[in-house]
């Protein structure tokens, strides 16, 4: 009796001590999970706090020629965009000093666990809503591209969804031709596919109702019809949506989305630009001339260094040469590459200024990816932010009062007034920037 008492109150402890283990397992992996999570939260903060700081910086570098001389925009930009990892990772060479100096600050450090912050400028400039027709409007804002009018263009005219949609389908091409050179199976499932109709169907999906005219029209509302869905027939929000574009499946969808972006970027970071971004802006430009752009720009690891014309020619060292300026980047393109004239980068430029995009060494939409860690849980947060660029005031109409005219002693009026001031030469507006606001964010994607 006192045996199977024993067996029984063994058992029920055994059985008491597990649940209390595997409770006590549970909540210490939603402990662990909830830490790396609040760990990601304050990774986004710190970036919103660095984007802070450059946008600061920005400003106060725009008021001030002097200093705009001194510091480029594009070292803000790079110092802005330095990850952030914690804890601080040592390399093999640190000595005892750094070491300990790491082990002290850690003590004191009140972060639990882990965090990795990075700040990436987004390069890509193609946006699909661009290619919706616009009514012109007043009052246009600088973070907005230059509206389209309302009757369509004349030959030779330019129009920004023509524009835009010229510039996607080489995307497209380029992109199932490179894939298909490469990958058989993309081949043999998709060798029939025409990249055309899949930016006429992207096009048709983001127009307004009734506004898509195009003699492939019939074929793409033949998808939709089919399965009786019907069209957002609006811009879209997130590259997720490409998802629901019926002549679209997930190989498409994962062999474009890198090369789309639909928030608005008005500065081309030409620090950033990628080979086929910039066969994009020229296409005239041959294999050896990109190449010899990007050993410029990036530099060339497979130089040789030369000490005995380092001073001479900085050029032949290898060494990358970031752009400071878009003078920089034209005079690379125009007088030393010869990729393209004078003229024709005024005409492409011009161009991109109508589409509300123009060339620069900083940008302004960024992507924060923040991953917070506690012991095996991990969470990541990834977001899209925007600087806004700051609308120039509304000019006021000054008043312009007419002079006394002179009289002489009868009375009677003089025969010439005086002459009008001359015209004051406007000064140019500093391009400022807006705070940083979360315009797109996932959350553990």
């Amino acid at each position: 009796m006192i045996l199977s008492a024993i067996t029984l109150l063994t058992f029920v402890v055994y059985n008491f001590s597990f649940e209390t283990r595997l409770n006590s397992a549970r909540i210490s992996s939603q402990q662990k999970s909830l830490q790396a999570k609040l760990n990601a939260e304050s990774g986004l903060r710190l970036a919103l706090g660095k984007l802070k700081l450059y946008q600061e910086g920005h400003n106060m570098i725009e008021k001030d020629k002097k200093l705009k001389d001194v510091i480029p925009a594009s070292l803000l930009q790079e110092v802005t965009v330095v990850p952030f990892i914690y804890p601080v990772p040592l390399g093999p060479d640190a000595n005892l000093i750094q070491r300990n100096a790491l082990q002290d600050f850690e003590k004191e450090s009140l972060i639990q666990g882990g965090m990795n912050v990075e700040i990436m400028p987004v390069s890509g400039f193609l946006n699909p809503n661009n290619m919706r027709i616009k009514k012109n409007t007043s009052g246009q804002n600088p973070n907005e591209p230059t509206p389209d009018t309302t009757n369509p263009p004349a030959d030779g005219q330019f129009a920004i969804h023509s524009f835009i949609e010229k510039e996607i389908t080489r995307a497209v091409e380029e992109a199932f031709l490179t894939k298909k050179e490469t990958d058989e199976t993309f081949e043999s499932l998709y060798s029939d596919i025409d990249p055309i109709l899949l930016v006429k169907e992207l096009k048709y999906y983001v127009t307004d109702k009734g506004k898509f005219e195009d003699e492939q029209k019939g074929e793409v509302e033949q998808l939709y019809m089919k399965k009786g869905i019907t069209p957002k027939f609006a811009p879209l929000t997130s590259l997720t949506e490409l998802n629901l574009l019926e002549g679209w499946n997930d190989d498409f969808v994962e062999l474009l989305k890198d090369k789309f972006s639909v928030h608005e970027i008005s500065i081309i970071d030409i620090n950033k630009l990628t080979q086929g971004q910039l066969k994009l802006l020229f296409p005239e430009i041959t294999d050896e001339q990109s190449k010899e752009f990007f050993k410029y720009r990036d530099g060339d690891p497979n130089a040789v260094e030369n000490e005995d014309n380092a001073d001479e020619n900085n050029e032949a060292d290898g060494s990358p040469h970031p752009f400071t300026s878009e003078e920089d980047f034209k005079e690379l393109l125009v007088t030393k590459l010869e990729v393209t004239s004078q003229e024709k980068y005024t005409e492409r430029t011009t161009e991109l200024t109508q589409a509300g995009l123009k060339f620069g060494v900083a940008g302004k939409l960024f992507k924060i990816i923040s991953t917070g860690k506690m012991d095996n849980a991990s969470y990541t947060i990834k977001a899209f932010v925007d600087l806004p660029i700051k609308p120039p005031p509304t000019p006021t109409p000054t008043p312009n009062p007419q002079p006394p005219s002179s009289s002489s002693e009868d009375g009677t009026a003089g025969s010439s007034d005086p002459p009008p001031p001359p015209t004051a030469t406007p000064t140019p507006v500093p391009e400022e920037f807006l705070d940083p606001r979360v315009i797109e964010i996932y959350y553990n994607d």
